[in-house]
């Protein structure tokens, strides 16, 4: 017998045995399994199921910006969880529903379905949705079915020109001081003392921060605290470190001095923020989710004037077109008056020499960047460098490269050439070049159409929510901004400023919710939509048989960058923090116990007829 053949045997004996050893062993082996009656009752719960048990004790600010943001919620360190302990839930319906659930009875789908679509018949996980969401809805091409003249131009690129113009002129309101977004090309040369300040202290308006010390201990800023963060703004030179919110007192300086401006441009996608550290800090002890300290994102390529330095040159006060704040004086390079004039004006270029991302996100890779000049790229940039939505490049030429030497292995195809921003070891910009893919851009700007605004909303979908831009993500307006970028419109940074921005301002306030539903019978899709603190992109109007077609808002649906919702009112055991990109309809409950439907404002269309 061979070798091979002895050994199949072994195996094929082997496993005529193994029943019968099976046998014996059960035989000769009592089961010790105790069975314990209240075991199902007894089991403990996850820490996200003790979290939405919790009681909500967080009081509601007044209505600003970060209203949109997830409500606040006790941290779970604070707190202690006997063992083995049930927990205990409101006597709603839902809750009582949601209740059973968790001690696997296997209720009838509730209302919010924030675990699983138990609406399909084989119960399988899949897919989070909002109340009322089916899988369909989260594909651009159902919306687009509905939608009359998709691909017809809603305005064109001179159109959108004149509307940038516009903006330059706009005011929050009639009686505001500040303008919406900002024409820094018009500023001077110099700054005086009492602009510098002006920026310095403008987007803090409120002072009452907390933060966490060593042993998760919660501190809230003191006057002692305040005057130490003036220390590293060094703002001695501008006057007396004395002023700050808790005192009015504030002494000019006799004589104002003036200070050179400089220009930079952002090499990359960046935050700005109201102080010039990197600690995380809420205005709430109870919610953590937010830093205030935040202000906003910056995308690459964004110009900048640099107001003023950091007592430990590490950071420079900055003003955007939207924006003024601190941000890392390793993420802008100084340039010259004829660089900074490159990044401008991207709409009024008859011939466009210039890419725009169209991707939510590209990890670009290393491989695809090479020199332009004697530095190599590799000391400039990461093994993959993200490009954002809205980022716009500006183009190269293949010849201006030996492209067989960059390219020894390939030649890269269906690429664009562009510049890259760096800085240099003098703190100056520098550009390497980059193979950018065509298929996550676009060349010039993109056909301001319906079906692209909602193809370019559904880009984002289901990515995190990043209050002020934080963790690389977009707030609500962040989220807005970077979509609207890509037809070349410059908006405003929070939502108050958005919904004052030019255009047709239809008005739901003191409307009922039949008046309001019949003018979103009437709107288009992509429009947006606002009500206090938060802006959303219009989908439409669902016709499913499934969708209530009542007046309670439950038939019209968006796409946002959003919060908290509570889909069972404001029971705590339904409140979900979705804080993702996400479709919802207009039946959702605010934390004030009132609809997305209720809570409109207005609706802003950017359509010249």
């Amino acid at each position: 017998m061979t070798k091979s053949r002895l050994f199949f045997a072994i195996i094929t004996f082997s496993f005529m045995l193994s029943p019968l050893m099976v046998a014996c062993v059960s035989k000769g082996t009592p089961d010790t399994t105790v069975t314990d009656k209240n075991a199902e009752a007894d089991t403990p719960i996850s820490d996200d199921e003790k979290t939405q048990s919790k009681e909500n004790t967080t009081n509601e600010l007044p209505p600003t910006d970060n209203s949109s943001q997830p409500d606040a919620e006790n941290d779970d360190e604070d707190f202690e969880y006997e063992k083995e302990q049930k927990p205990t839930f409101p006597t709603d319906e839902f809750s009582e529903k949601y209740a059973e659930w968790l001690n696997n009875e296997k209720p009838e789908s509730p209302t919010a379905d924030f675990i699983h679509d138990k609406n399909r018949a084989d119960k399988s996980f899949d897919v989070i949705l909002s109340p009322d969401v089916s899988d369909q809805m989260l594909t651009p091409e159902y919306w687009l079915e509905k939608t009359q003249e998709p691909y017809k131009v809603l305005m064109n690129r001179e159109e959108i020109a004149r509307w940038n113009e516009d903006i330059l002129e706009s005011r929050f309101s009639p009686t505001e001081y500040y303008r919406i977004v900002t024409d820094i090309r018009k500023y001077g040369r110099r700054f005086n003392t009492q602009q510098i300040r002006d920026e310095m202290l403008r987007y803090r308006p409120g002072v009452i921060w907390y933060t966490k010390t060593a042993g998760n201990i919660i501190h809230r800023l003191t006057r002692e605290d305040w005057l130490e963060f003036y220390d590293k703004m060094n703002y001695e030179p501008l006057g007396t470190k004395e002023y700050y919110a808790y005192t009015t007192a504030y002494r000019y300086p006799e004589k104002l001095n003036y200070y050179p401006v400089r220009k930079g441009i952002c090499i990359k996608r960046s935050t700005i923020r109201n102080i010039p550290v990197e600690t995380f800090y809420s205005d709430d002890p109870q919610f953590w989710f937010d830093d205030v300290n935040q202000i906003s994102g910056i995308l690459m390529n964004e110009p900048v004037l640099i107001l003023w330095e950091s007592k430990d040159k590490e950071w420079y006060l900055i003003q955007t077109y939207y924006s003024a704040g601190w941000i890392r004086q390793s993420d802008i390079a100084l340039c010259t008056d004829a660089e900074f004039t490159k990044y401008f004006d991207y709409t009024k270029r008859d011939n466009p020499d210039f890419i725009t991302v169209t991707a939510d996100q590209f990890m670009l890779p290393q491989a695809n960047i090479f020199s332009s000049d004697d530095e190599a790229p590799s000391s400039s940039f990461a093994q993959e460098t993200p490009l954002f939505m809205g980022t716009y490049l500006n183009l190269a030429d293949w010849n201006d490269i030996k492209l067989r030497e960059q390219f020894a292995d390939r030649v890269p195809h269906s690429c664009y050439l562009a510049e890259l921003p760096y800085k240099k070891a003098d703190g100056t910009l520098g550009k390497h070049y980059a193979a950018v893919p065509a298929g996550i851009c676009c060349k010039g700007l993109m056909p301001y159409t319906k079906a692209n605004t909602i193809n370019l909303a559904f880009k984002s979908l289901g990515k995190r929510y990043g209050w002020g831009g934080m963790e690389n993500e977009r707030d609500c307006t962040g989220y807005t901004k970077d979509l609207y970028r890509c037809f070349g419109f410059n908006f405003g940074k929070n939502s108050a400023a958005q919904a004052a921005m030019p255009g047709k301002t239809v008005y739901f306030k003191n409307l009922s919710r039949t008046q309001k539903a019949a003018i979103l019978d009437t709107l288009e899709p992509g429009t947006l939509l606002y009500y206090y603190g938060h802006v959303f992109v219009y989908l439409g109007k669902a016709d499913d048989e499934a969708v209530s077609s009542a007046a309670d808002g439950s038939n019209y649906y968006v796409i946002s960058s959003m919060g908290t919702y509570y889909p069972d009112g404001k029971s705590i055991s339904t409140k979900t923090n979705a804080c993702s990109v996400t479709v919802n309809n207009l039946s959702l409950v605010k934390k004030d116990g009132s609809t997305w439907l209720e809570s409109l404002v207005c609706a802003k269309l950017f359509k010249l007829d």
